[in-house]
């Protein structure tokens, strides 16, 4: 047997509800209409049984629109969910069906974002991005590696664009110290910055 020990209005159509076992469930107001929910009620297994299903369908529904629209981390869909009010042990049960069908994969994901990104992004601000989108370092490893990024071409191509197509503006020492903190900021090692920096602005003197 479930005892719903509290329900509470959240919006116009939204209920959260508190059972005896310690889940907290994110309701509608026509799930409490159905079932008859107010604080006290007791729901036999088998009702109770029926009204996670049914919030667990609603879950498998709304993860898989998310993925429809934009492909996601297991972190990103988890804390989506969370925001929305699903149980962590309903999560699990969602991100399983997501996984059974392959739609769910952090290392597809993450190597799908480091192509996209390879031509505009250092190896360390891809690492950063991803890190906060939750994949583990293993997987951002990897897909770092395999992105093949050339930071050297890219230092340069942001140098160009930084001095409008006339790169003998690295002659002004304060502009071009000006470049290295932010080629610097934007995640570029110090050694790799210097490199192509002192060719550019060798190649000028």
């Amino acid at each position: 047997m479930h005892t719903l020990t509290s329900i509470e209005e959240v919006s116009r159509t939204k209920r959260r509800t508190e059972w005896d076992d310690g889940l907290t469930l994110m309701l509608n107001i026509y799930d409490v209409f159905e079932f008859d929910l107010r604080k006290g009620t007791v729901l036999d297994d088998d009702t109770y049984a029926e009204l996670w299903k049914k919030l667990l369908t609603r879950g498998k529904k709304k993860a898989l629109d998310l993925l429809t629209r934009s492909d996601r981390t297991r972190s990103e869909l988890n804390n989506i969910l969370k925001r929305n009010g699903y149980p962590e042990r309903m999560i699990s049960e969602i991100t399983a069906y997501l996984d059974s069908y392959h739609y769910l994969d952090d290392r597809r994901y993450a190597g799908n974002y480091a192509d996209y990104a390879s031509g505009t992004l250092s190896k360390r601000a891809l690492q950063e991005k991803l890190r906060l989108k939750g994949v583990s370092p293993e997987i951002i490893k990897e897909a770092v590696e395999e992105a093949h990024i050339d930071e050297e071409a890219q230092i340069k191509e942001l140098l160009i664009k930084r001095c409008g197509g006339d790169l003998s503006k690295l002659k002004d020492r304060a502009f071009y110290e000006k470049q290295l903190r932010f080629l610097a900021s934007r995640g570029y090692g110090y050694n790799m910055i210097r490199s192509v920096t002192d060719k550019e602005h060798d190649s000028l003197t």
